[in-house]
């Protein structure tokens, strides 16, 4: 068993810049306060919380001078306006840590809003981005879910409408989205607000999930990108799962594979990730009847190593063995016949021996194309 990571998962640069910006005022000033989750991943949270930071209900419950970091998915005007006060009343030292691709979407919400165009923001309206852009975006700022949701509003055709979406949006619901609204109001714009990142997570992930037998989502169960991955992963491999750790495995849902896909939200720790991969990789040792084929040889049937072996380069033939071969040869061995050629494995994919040596556990995918489980309503 293989496997196979996509070649764009975990954390974005958003959610890295957000942790490093916690971790320098937890090793500098040993305390840091927050409210609300930085990032929605509760494993994330938890190994801050155990570096010192402290969780609040509000910045009214943070200590005079005392550090206080505002999550990435950013804030509300209105809370903004609080925090400044606290500032400059008690002097909270606030470390904004809005990821910067959120930050743009305020500043064009704002600008245009300014200019007098209704910005319509395409997104969860549970979601504390899309509520913060909807505060940023004016009085006349919509949220809206889908394009039905859109038509209920009955804005005229010529009213001049900005299209935002919240950063971690399915890219299809948008390109669906954006034609309709193209097509019947001459005067908007619309404006892929769609990170980068998770255009890139989304494309990796959808086309390696169709390329194994189980493919596997890491992510908060409340995150809203995580969740995006494993509905994308979900409709071209149903053998699709949503965990976030190594715990939540069971070994019933890898028999018969012997190639497996990985992947991982915005908000996931690279220590999370790995450990569901070693985690797979410790039931590498398989019975004969969940071979992709019956050839002894077929390196679908791996054996439990451990890392050093699987790195190791392969030993060249001594010429001791060399030696022995030409005593069977002069001894008048039987010519070998020539091999037979080898059938393909019945599996529906290709055998893994023609993607890469056994060697190697895990491989970066290359990206293409575009990927949760329930748990309550999705917040990164």
């Amino acid at each position: 068993m293989k496997v196979l990571r996509a070649r764009h998962h975990g954390l974005c640069y958003g959610i890295q810049r957000a942790v490093a910006l916690a971790e320098d005022c937890l090793r500098d000033h040993g305390i840091l306060y927050a409210s609300g989750h930085l990032a929605h991943n509760q494993q994330l949270i938890d190994s801050l919380v155990e570096q010192g930071m402290k969780l609040v209900e509000s910045v009214f419950q943070v200590p005079n001078n005392a550090p206080y970091i505002v999550r990435a998915h950013g804030l509300t005007m209105e809370d903004w306006e609080v925090l400044d006060r606290e500032s400059e009343l008690r002097g909270v030292q606030l470390i904004d840590a809005t990821c910067p691709d959120v930050q743009k979407i305020f500043t064009i919400a704002k600008e245009y809003a300014a200019g007098g165009y209704a910005i319509v923001i395409l997104g969860d309206r549970h979601h504390p981005e899309v509520q913060a852009a909807c505060s940023w975006a004016g009085a006349k700022a919509e949220i809206v879910a889908d394009y039905h949701e859109f038509a209920s509003l009955n804005i005229s055709a010529e009213e001049p409408i900005v299209v935002l979406t919240q950063s971690t949006l399915d890219e299809e619901l948008f390109m669906s989205f954006a034609l309709l609204i193209r097509r019947n109001y001459l005067n908007s714009v619309v404006i892929n607000s769609i990170c980068p990142a998770t255009r890139l997570r989304q494309e990796a992930a959808t086309e390696l999930a169709a390329r194994v037998h189980r493919m596997i989502v890491v992510g908060g169960l409340h995150s809203a990108n995580s969740r995006r991955l494993f509905d994308l992963c979900l409709r071209v491999n149903p053998q699709t799962v949503l965990i976030e750790k190594a715990e939540d495995l069971i070994r019933d849902w890898f028999n018969g594979a012997t190639l497996v896909g990985l992947t991982a939200g915005a908000s996931t720790p690279q220590r999370i990730i790995e450990e569901v991969e070693t985690k797979v990789m410790e039931w590498t040792i398989i019975n004969p009847q969940d071979s992709c084929c019956d050839k002894v040889d077929c390196e679908c049937k791996t054996v439990e190593a451990t890392e050093a072996d699987r790195l190791a380069p392969k030993p060249e033939e001594s010429e001791g063995d060399q030696a022995k071969a030409e005593i069977q040869e002069t001894q008048g061995a039987a010519p070998k016949e020539d091999a037979p050629e080898e059938a393909p494995c019945p599996d529906s994919e290709p055998c893994p021996k023609q993607e890469e040596s056994v060697n190697t556990p895990t491989e970066e995918f290359t990206e293409a194309s575009t990927t949760s489980i329930a748990g309550g309503p999705a917040q990164d």
